[in-house]
């Protein structure tokens, strides 16, 4: 491989992971240029910046432990996990007839005011109700489970 006819590639550096997602997210499309040549078009930058966050070497180590992304995405979203991080809290899967109350509420709400404007005090307050009153019904996270819950579970 050459950069050019007179200067040689001396090395290639795989990157790591968070240096190929930056490049994907952030630096792939930063220095585009409206107003280019049809061919040279680039899209836009899908983030202004990316860092791990706290969760980041967790993921990874499910990533190592398993070997490859498909076998992480079936060890993590087996039915068995799945019931279990739920019985702890994590779940973006919500029951029903615990969303509705608060639809029917905002439901209520819309003829007299359409939108919540965060720059209101009046409205942040009632916001903050509805989601207080939300989470409220919501069934509290588990601290910790027991080797008997998981065999039965």
């Amino acid at each position: 491989m050459f950069l050019s006819a007179d200067h040689p590639i001396e090395s290639i550096q795989v990157p790591t992971d968070a240096e190929a997602i930056r490049q994907a997210l952030v630096a792939d499309g930063a220095w585009q240029d409206p107003n280019a040549e049809h061919g040279r078009i680039q899209a836009p930058s899908k983030a202004r910046w990316t860092h791990p966050s706290n969760e980041a070497r967790y993921l990874t180590g499910v990533f190592g432990m398993a070997g490859s992304l498909r076998r992480a995405s079936n060890l993590l979203l087996h039915p068995f996990l799945q019931k279990t991080f739920a019985r702890f809290g994590g779940t973006p899967n919500l029951p029903s007839d615990k969303i509705a109350p608060t639809v029917s509420r905002l439901q209520k709400r819309a003829p007299r005011e359409a939108t919540f404007d965060l720059r209101s005090e009046r409205d942040r307050e009632a916001l903050g109700l509805l989601i207080v009153k939300a989470s409220q019904t919501l069934k509290n996270p588990m601290d910790y489970i027991t080797y008997d819950d998981l065999k039965a579970g």
